[in-house]
């Protein structure tokens, strides 16, 4: 509830492939939840903490969003939990908290949504000749009737780059955003990073 990841949260990369999970995160600490009557206690309600706090949390804002849009996709709702997260402590990796915490005000109130996660892949020490930059794109969507321009930038290290700093998406349309890894010019180790688009009249990121 405090914004700090809890001790007992799982943490990515996928095993064996190194992608990246989790997707977000939820609050799931001393959560106040209905008891059931077939557990040990009184009243109507205990704390709990876990998994199955968190979740219900995201599975509500899913149907929140459902509600406001009831014809998108699984995939639609999902990048738009993604990307109206609140961003966490730089101390996090993404590998720990995902793209952030959960904010459902965020997901409702957001018209520019982007793809998910993003993968560049798992490269041997030393480096190969094969080992070249790679670029692959994050699709911005603007689900509002006015078009909408972003500031563009990345986090993290060098290994992360950008084809162009600034883009407009147009009203009920979609735009490309080619973003290059290059292993390269990183250190032995994970590489993570953010792509974070800020609209330079609200400051809304």
């Amino acid at each position: 509830k405090q914004d700090q990841l809890a001790r007992f949260s799982s943490a990515g990369p996928l095993a064996r492939t190194g992608a990246l999970k989790p997707d977000l995160t939820a609050p799931g600490v001393a959560i106040n939840a209905a008891r059931s009557q077939h557990s040990t206690g009184d009243g109507m309600y205990h704390s709990k903490d876990g998994t199955s706090m968190a979740a219900p949390h995201v599975a509500g804002a899913a149907a929140i969003l459902t509600q406001q849009h009831p014809n998108w996709t699984n995939t639609q709702l999902k990048n738009a939990l993604t990307s109206s997260t609140q961003a966490l402590s730089d101390t996090y990796t993404p590998y720990q908290v995902g793209t952030g915490r959960l904010d459902v005000a965020a997901a409702v109130n957001r018209t520019v949504q982007a793809t998910g996660s993003m993968f560049f892949g798992y490269f041997d020490w030393p480096h190969q000749p094969t080992d070249t930059p790679i670029t692959k794109a994050v699709t911005l969507t603007n689900t509002s009737t006015t078009p909408v321009t972003l500031n563009l930038t990345t986090t993290g290290n060098n290994a992360f780059t950008l084809n162009t700093p600034t883009v407009t998406v147009p009203a009920k349309g979609q735009i490309d955003v080619p973003v290059t890894g290059d292993p390269t010019t990183a250190d032995i180790g994970q590489h993570t990073g953010y792509l974070i688009g800020t609209n330079p009249t609200t400051g809304e990121t």
